[in-house]
């Protein structure tokens, strides 16, 4: 990356930390030269006064598409809410069946509107999809969140507290939940460091949940599909839980595991289950898994 040139842009006050926008800016370079990209389509939700297309079109000569909910702070290439609809039809047409290659996920910042932002433009997505931020203060129920950042000062650095160390930050974002990833600046030229800490932080938050197909055990992941089939008269799902299954428009459960013959399925039947990451609450108040069964018949 030509440095001056982003010191340069860095200078008209884009809303990024400059350690941060650096780190993440390198790494999409990284992936870009590794892959080939060299006209990247990058789309910026939340693009307020439009300073980071700059970034964008002299450092990656990237075709920019910025949305905004108001143009009274900048003028966007897209005026609309990101979760309107119409927004996201706008958004088509102009990309004409186009893939996405970075997608900057930076509108409302509560997270079940960022949740939303990603499950609506993700699809569109082909490469890097990068969530700026989540009010993390807000949420107190220990979701799991991966912030991923880099900070290159340390406190041999008598202008950095404490908290915006790794250490500090670390222990900020987990009173809240958060797993946080730190990358450091001399480990973005090494591929292979860079690929382990990620793999390690995802295994750490993945939650599990095993259902056996037949005679198969199978790990499930949120929103994470998995495929089989049907062998035997008895699916089990998951250890001395009630958990609840939606095949089709029909919902059933069971204490520890569904007879899914009771939905008219047939050994042989080919099977996409997909854990969903809301729970079901019984009128008892037990609470249980809630699976969405796909039969491929």
């Amino acid at each position: 990356m030509n440095l001056d040139r982003f010191d340069e842009l860095m200078e008209q006050k884009p809303f990024q930390y400059r350690p941060e926008w650096w780190m993440f800016l390198s790494i999409c370079e990284l992936y870009l030269k590794r892959y080939k990209i060299e006209k990247p389509i990058v789309v910026e939700l939340g693009s307020q006064m439009g300073r980071q297309k700059r970034f964008w079109k002299q450092l990656f000569n990237a075709e920019h598409i910025g949305i905004d909910v108001t143009d009274e702070r900048g003028v966007p290439d897209i005026l609309g809410d990101t979760q309107d609809p119409k927004t996201l039809e706008v958004l088509k047409e102009r990309l004409q069946g186009r893939s996405i290659n970075i997608l900057f996920i930076d509108a409302c910042h509560y997270y079940g509107a960022v949740k939303r932002d990603f499950q609506i433009y993700s699809p569109l997505c082909s490469d890097i999809v990068a969530l700026h931020d989540i009010e993390s203060y807000r949420y107190k129920d220990k979701k799991i969140i991966i912030e991923l950042f880099s900070w290159h000062h340390t406190l041999a650095n008598k202008s950095v507290k404490w908290h915006q160390t790794e250490e500090g930050v670390k222990v900020f974002y987990n009173q809240y939940g958060y797993k946080t990833l730190v990358i450091w600046e001399n480990e973005l030229k090494d591929e292979d460091t860079l690929l382990r800490k990620v793999n390690e932080i995802v295994e750490e938050t993945k939650m599990y949940e095993e259902v056996k197909l037949g005679a198969e055990m199978h790990k499930f992941v949120v929103g994470v599909p998995v495929e089989g089939v049907l062998t035997d008269k008895r699916t089990e799902v998951g250890k001395n839980e009630s958990n609840v299954y939606t095949v089709g428009e029909k919902t059933f459960w069971g204490t520890s595991a569904l007879d899914l013959l009771m939905a008219g399925i047939k050994e042989g039947s080919k099977l996409r289950i997909t854990l969903t990451d809301e729970n079901y609450k019984f009128p008892s108040g037990r609470v249980g898994k809630n699976f969405k069964v796909e039969v491929d018949k």
